[in-house]
């Protein structure tokens, strides 16, 4: 297979798994295909994996496990983001961050779309660094229900939303060695409100 997108895309009929054998690079924001089957989506030694300066969209359901997120800009809101479906980040996911003089950069995770509105989202987080999590949209509306499922991984903040409304209901649940270092917003991060 000719890219990462390509594999990805070959299992839209049937989903299955994709094992990444090198990394790849993207300069500009990234939508996998459209799937109607769960993907999941690994790597050969867990070094491999996915390295942008921009949002990184998935196209269905996809589980990423045992590989590698890297940044390639400092940005305090680069998304890898679920676009309304379930996206779970799996157990061994290392994140690598954009470091300067300043500071390090994480990726953001995020349950919807930074291009659209979505009718609900689904997050699971097992492992992982982040600089923060929003369960729904970053900017963008959610026209139901919000959940996000943290039983691992680390976050700065977390909110179910930055500016974006929520029409649903909202449910976050932690548990395990899910930790949070900063804020927790229920609601919008830049108000509190939904």
């Amino acid at each position: 297979v000719q890219s990462f997108e390509a594999a990805y895309g070959l299992l839209q009929n049937a989903g299955g798994t994709v094992v990444m054998l090198s990394s790849v690079t993207y300069s500009k924001v990234t939508t996998l295909p459209a799937c109607d089957y769960p993907v999941t989506v690994t790597s050969k030694t867990g070094a491999e994996g996915i390295c942008s300066n921009s949002h990184i969209i998935v196209g269905g359901d996809t589980t990423f496990r045992n590989m590698s997120f890297t940044l390639l800009k400092a940005s305090t809101g680069t998304t890898i983001c679920g676009g309304g479906h379930k996206l779970v980040m799996d157990e061994g996911i290392t994140v690598n961050p954009f470091v300067n003089d300043t500071d390090a950069y994480y990726f953001c995770l995020e349950g919807g779309n930074p291009n659209a509105a979505v009718d609900s989202t689904d997050l699971t987080v097992k492992s992982g660094q982040y600089r923060y999590i929003y369960a729904g949209g970053y900017t963008r509306n959610v026209t139901g229900d919000v959940k996000l499922t943290m039983t691992g991984g680390i976050t700065a903040n977390l909110a179910a939303t930055r500016t974006g409304t929520i029409s649903g209901d909202v449910e976050m649940a932690f548990s395990g060695t899910a930790k949070v270092t900063g804020n927790i917003y229920g609601g919008a991060a830049t108000s509190g409100k939904l």
